[in-house]
């Protein structure tokens, strides 16, 4: 076997707004940016493109979601985007996990696959795609792709893990 998926584990500390609670319910852990970027982008000059993005303010990335109150650079549904095929080289998606979640939002909970389905369609072939969930997701056929990491998130006790998975669309 030639490639075997790197695992690791990430303990990072709750997301915190300036009172120490969390700024914004389902907000990354502290720190999780930085990492998610370090495997996704090749170069640090490469537009990250956040779907499910929320309250994430990214300057060299694009904010996608559906809820205009949390300000993000385009308004759309993130499973259906106005990109192009192939347009970017990296996308980072952080959906609600749950119809709860979803509720907490005022939203409906988007199905991971066709999240998926619409990061693959607009990375560009070697592009990368992260997901974090609670749920390792399982790959839409069709897609030339394969696992390049799964790395468990942790923010404390009594708190869920998360799984933050990289895939890499291959050359098609």
């Amino acid at each position: 076997m030639s490639y075997r998926p790197i695992c690791d584990i990430w303990l990072l500390a709750r997301g915190a707004g300036s009172s120490g609670k969390p700024a914004y319910y389902g907000a990354y852990p502290s720190g999780f940016l930085r990492r998610a970027k370090d495997l996704l982008l090749s170069n640090q000059n490469d537009i990250l493109v956040h779907l499910c993005s929320g309250t994430v303010v990214d300057p060299q990335g694009i904010t996608i979601d559906i809820n205009p109150e949390v300000n993000p650079d385009i308004i759309a549904d993130a499973t259906k985007t106005p990109f192009h095929n192939n347009q970017f080289n990296a996308v980072l998606i952080d959906p609600p996990y749950t119809e709860q979640d979803a509720e907490k939002y005022g939203e409906d909970l988007p199905s991971t696959t066709d999240l998926l389905k619409e990061a693959l369609r607009i990375v560009k072939p070697g592009g990368k795609v992260g997901l974090l969930h609670f749920i390792v997701p399982r790959i839409p056929k069709g897609y030339e792709k394969r696992y390049i990491t799964l790395i468990g998130v942790i923010t404390g006790g009594a708190q869920r893990i998360r799984v933050f998975t990289v895939l890499k669309k291959e050359n098609v």
